[in-house]
């Protein structure tokens, strides 16, 4: 018998051996037996030569990372954020482990040490995530068999997306426009673009197409790199009015970044905040800082208008239709306004029956009564 198979890290396995039987099928039964046998004497958790072919977590993390995050030119900040995971979450719980190794128990302990240390369950899952993605990539390369353990993540409540309304809004865009046309500028390319904070830190003049009104989307700055935006794609998005008026009177001739600061440099999240701040305060609104509230409200105020979801979808530059349908409770729904307006109506009518019911029910008893003294009479 002739006997060869692949480990999971790609290495090849051949054995020979004389069949202790003589007929061919009882001789293939007892082969594919010894093969199964010497598979899992190789790769399964404990086996006698699992320690020499599956590396720990702690040396496939700078693979995981070079070579699937980097390789796969993930956002900076994806990189950088799956890094702190590893090196404040999954090294110190798990980093001497092999990676067939880990246990159900040790993914209950890893979650449930997380969990006592009071962290958001949101950033429990993103530790959880980064786990599995590790041992699906390491399947994926063959350095594992398969995933040894089953990771379920926490549920975690979702809640509605919070915006300006309209009132607010014109509020923020009035107090921006008071302290000048860098802060006015800031507010209407999150609300009246829906730009996200790295899209207004890169968009410049060459992005800008006067002739038609219309900005093309096509640059993010992450982490004080300029990568392409989120989603790879670009978004063209017309101009409203306020912002018509305003590109043309202060930044015409403008060709760098929109945004920067005082002496030219580049502008700093951490700066935006502050302004954003400030504006808010200027409002009469809670001074949180917050620059995504801008693009919830651009989302929202298209949803509120009716604009359809696929629409709303392009426009926002959402790779999933999901991410979308979280503003969809604010669309007009006429069609559910006329179903209460239904229920309403048959919950008087049959409460109008039963009264009618009712009264003829009284009715009947006072006769009975009536008969009665009758009789007694």
């Amino acid at each position: 018998m002739d006997i060869r198979f692949h480990l999971p890290n790609g290495e090849v396995v051949r054995k020979r051996f004389v069949a202790p039987v003589s007929s061919e099928s009882g001789a293939r039964r007892w082969g594919e037996a010894k093969e199964r046998d010497l598979y899992e004497k190789h790769v399964r958790c404990g086996g006698s030569e699992t320690s020499k072919v599956v590396p720990t977590f702690e040396r496939f993390a700078q693979r995981f990372i070079d070579e699937y995050a980097r390789a796969k030119q993930h956002k900076p900040s994806g990189i950088v954020s799956k890094e702190s995971v590893l090196k404040v979450h999954l090294l110190p719980a798990l980093g001497a482990k092999r990676l067939n190794e880990v246990t159900d128990a040790d993914v209950a302990k890893l979650q449930a040490d997380l969990v006592a240390r009071k962290l958001n369950p949101k950033t429990v899952n993103n530790v959880l995530s980064v786990l599995s993605m590790m041992l699906r990539v390491a399947v994926k390369w063959r350095v594992i068999h398969d995933v040894p353990v089953r990771i379920d993540l926490l549920k975690v409540q979702k809640r509605e997306m919070q915006f300006f309304e309209p009132a607010e809004y014109d509020r923020l865009v009035v107090a921006a426009k008071n302290l000048g046309p860098d802060d006015e500028l800031l507010v209407r390319l999150g609300g009246d673009l829906g730009l996200r904070r790295g899209e207004m830190i890169a968009i410049s003049g060459a992005h800008l197409d006067y002739e038609r009104s219309i900005a093309h989307i096509q640059r993010n700055v992450v982490i004080g790199i300029e990568v392409d935006t989120k989603g790879k794609t670009v978004r063209r998005i017309p101009w409203t009015p306020g912002l018509t008026e305003l590109l043309r009177q202060e930044y015409r001739k403008k060709k760098g970044r929109l945004l920067t600061q005082a002496d030219g440099q580049e502008m700093t999240p951490k700066i935006l905040r502050a302004r954003m701040a400030k504006i808010q305060r200027a409002a009469g609104l809670r001074d949180n800082g917050g620059l995504h509230i801008l693009r919830h409200t651009f989302c929202s105020h298209l949803a509120m208008a009716g604009v359809p979801i696929l629409e709303i979808q392009r426009l926002a530059g959402h790779a999933h239709l999901s991410t979308t349908m979280g503003y969809m409770h604010l669309v007009p729904d006429a069609n559910q306004a006329a179903a209460i307006r239904r229920l309403d109506r048959i919950r008087r009518r049959n409460g109008e029956s039963m009264n009618a019911e009712q009264r003829a029910a009284e009715a009947e008893a006072d006769d009975d009564v009536d008969d009665d003294d009758d009789d007694e009479a």
